[in-house]
């Protein structure tokens, strides 16, 4: 309450109320939607009468409408609503309904009015010796000065919009002028009439609606360049913001203080600044959006990054995907939301912003705006231009919603399913002693096993026996702390690079939690699998074959979840879900396949789905596969051979027949 009473005081709010002019504003108001038309009576000279609408270069009439009648020396004109104005001379005579007769006369020692008998002043006449006015209604006034008499009166709606007064064209009706548009009878023998219409109402000089679209247009590309620059780079700086993604505390402190330094000076103050170093122009204003934007949008990405999920991101890095594959469909779709919705929202935002800078000289709608509303006249051009401002504003709130929707919804649609697939055959592989420690805990102990042909390995113990870890080093998604791991004399703890991403794409590995990128459609998610070694540019634009389509559907088909082909991944059940991460190994052409707890989070006929097809994974395609499991059922149920885990170590190793 006292920082309202503070507001109050400092703001002046009550001088502000009672300078107010309500009277004014609905003056204003009445003048953007309507047109008034001007009777003017010359009273030096020749006192002539001219007859014109107000605003418009050309429109005077030649012969006055049938509203203003002229008899000799005495002009008779009807206001509307029952007022009736007559001329004669220096004489002015003003009937008003309710009223009475007013009598004027212009003398050379001033103005005199005289009154009906027994009336007092209404509060719509202002009589001084100077001028008369009177105001009846608000669409109607009458002045008289020494030298002239004026009369207005109002119309509703914008007069000559679309045909200039003097055209050919003016006062058709629609009817009209569709007939024209077909007629083979040319008004003007060298142009059809279809083009002799548009041009006529493109160059019209009093709305002016060439210049006005192609202002509108400068406004639209001011926005979109300053937000689409913005977005571009703040992207990439987001990166660098991210504690996620730049280890580095100096560099992330670095670039937070670029976006403070870039979001922290209004748009308006680069504006300025750019018209002062550039010169006037949309140029200007675009570098002003994208100055400002770029920090605000590179802020909010940073955060997005900052919250990604690791799952999604740990599947696409397992399928052996180089950094660009991994950002495009580990990091982007999981910001996609943000960058969409984010993204449009300042671009509309940017469209009024880029009104406004371009009345500081940037060009565009708002330079415009202005001009018109400096001539204190054309308010129905400032509406037109208001009103053109705000539908773009709706058209791009309309058109961002459905981009938005579809974006991030997506859209649901059926395939067909081919029926080929194929498939590798395993490899010899030894661990031993490898081990893996995480500070002062030994999560794996020196654990060694060999696997000399195809089968199905279960690896059972409790929680925290060591299981996943050494699964993930395995597929190198983490590093030993020591051991070795060699398949067919190759040692794997030594690959980098390119060919540390190529065993990973040999080795396929299947999570608990799926590990899918939910934002993308099933058979998108089947297709990662392919990453490794297919063309980088190509993929991040998602531009995968024909054939290779038809494997991942393929690969869907065999595990029975085709027709969901084009469901996003996050409508999908946790045993569709594995499913679909069981068809990207396949994807992957694997020769040998990882499952870390695929049935931890299923139910007994969803995990009895999956195990199902792990173990047609060994028998059809003759491939290797090492699955994480709780229970020695289920182990013995599916698995060719049991390994026991207990605190790090490996303290049983059985076959099916034992």
């Amino acid at each position: 309450m006292i920082y309202l009473c503070y507001i109050f005081v400092s703001f002046d709010v009550g001088g502000l109320i009672s300078k107010a002019q309500p009277g004014r504003a609905l003056l204003l108001a009445t003048d953007a939607v309507a047109h008034k038309v001007h009777v003017t009576r010359n009273l030096r000279g020749t006192k002539s009468l001219t007859v014109a609408v107000e605003g418009e270069r050309t429109a005077t009439y030649d012969t006055p409408p049938d509203w203003v009648e002229q008899s000799g020396d005495v002009i008779r004109v009807n206001l509307g609503k029952g007022v009736i104005v007559e001329m004669k001379e220096a004489v002015l005579t003003l009937t008003v309904p309710d009223y009475g007769r007013i009598r004027v006369e212009a003398t050379g020692s001033g103005i005199e009015t005289d009154l009906p008998e027994g009336k007092a002043p209404p509060d719509w006449l202002r009589a001084t010796s100077a001028k008369f006015d009177a105001r009846p209604s608000l669409g109607q006034r009458i002045q008289v000065s020494r030298t002239r008499m004026e009369l207005h009166r109002y119309f509703g709606g914008w007069e000559h919009f679309f045909f200039p007064f003097r055209s050919e064209l003016a006062g058709s009706s629609f009817p009209e002028i569709i007939r024209l548009v077909f007629s083979s009878d040319r008004l003007q023998p060298e142009i059809p009439n279809w083009k002799l219409i548009f041009d006529t109402i493109w160059n019209n000089p009093d709305w002016q609606h060439g210049n006005v679209f192609i202002a509108l247009l400068e406004t639209f590309l001011m926005a979109v360049l300053g937000t689409l620059t913005a977005a571009l780079a703040g992207l990439p700086l987001a990166v660098l913001a991210a504690s996620n993604f730049t280890p580095s505390q100096v560099l992330r402190f670095a670039v937070r203080r670029i976006f403070d330094f870039l979001r922290g000076i209004d748009m308006l103050i680069w504006s300025l600044i750019f018209i002062r170093a550039f010169g006037l122009g949309p140029l200007t204003g675009a570098l002003a959006i994208a100055f400002t934007d770029t920090g605000t949008l590179g802020k909010l990405f940073s955060e997005a990054l900052e919250n990604v999920n690791k799952q999604q991101m740990e599947g696409v890095s397992a399928t052996g995907a180089n950094r660009w594959q991994f950002y495009r469909f580990g990091v982007i779709p999981q910001i996609i939301p943000v960058l969409v919705s984010q993204g449009l929202y300042y671009l509309e935002s940017n469209i009024r912003s880029a009104t406004i800078i371009g009345a500081l000289g940037a060009g565009g709608i708002g330079l415009m705006l202005v001009e018109t509303m400096n001539t204190q006249r054309d308010w129905e051009n400032t509406a037109y231009l208001i009103l053109l401002t705000v539908g773009l504003v709706i058209i791009m709130d309309t058109l961002s919603g459905k981009l938005r929707k579809r974006l991030i919804h997506g859209v649901a649609q059926k395939r067909e399913n081919p029926l080929i697939f194929s498939t590798n055959q395993g490899e010899l592989m030894k661990i031993t002693h490898l081990t893996k420690q995480f500070d002062t805990v030994t999560a794996v102990d020196k654990v060694s096993f060999a696997i000399d042909t195809p089968q199905m390995i279960g690896i059972i113990g409790p929680s925290g026996a060591g299981k996943s870890t050494l699964l993930r080093m395995i597929n190198r998604l983490t590093d030993a702390s020591g051991g070795s791991i060699t398949v067919n004399g190759r040692d794997i703890l030594a690959l980098k690079g390119r060919e540390k991403r190529k065993w990973q794409r040999d080795c396929a590995m299947i999570f608990q939690q799926f590990n899918l990128v939910p934002r993308l459609d099933v058979v998108t998610n089947v297709l990662l699998g392919r990453l490794n070694g297919y063309s980088t540019m190509k993929s991040l634009f998602s531009l995968f074959g024909r054939e290779m389509v038809e494997e991942a559907l393929t690969a869907l088909d065999r595990l029975g979840i085709a027709g969901q082909a084009l469901q996003r991944a996050e409508t999908l059940s946790g045993g569709q879900q594995q499913r679909v991460a069981i068809a990207r190994a396949l994807m992957q052409t694997p020769k040998m396949v990882l499952a870390d707890e695929p049935i931890a989070s299923l139910d007994p006929l969803s995990a009895e789905k999956v195990m199902t097809a792990l173990r047609e994974i060994r028998d059809r395609d003759q491939l290797t596969v090492i699955c994480n499991l709780h229970t020695l059922d289920t182990a013995r149920t599916y698995c060719d051979r049991v390994i026991g885990m207990l605190q790090g170590k490996s303290c049983l190793t059985v076959s099916r027949q034992n």
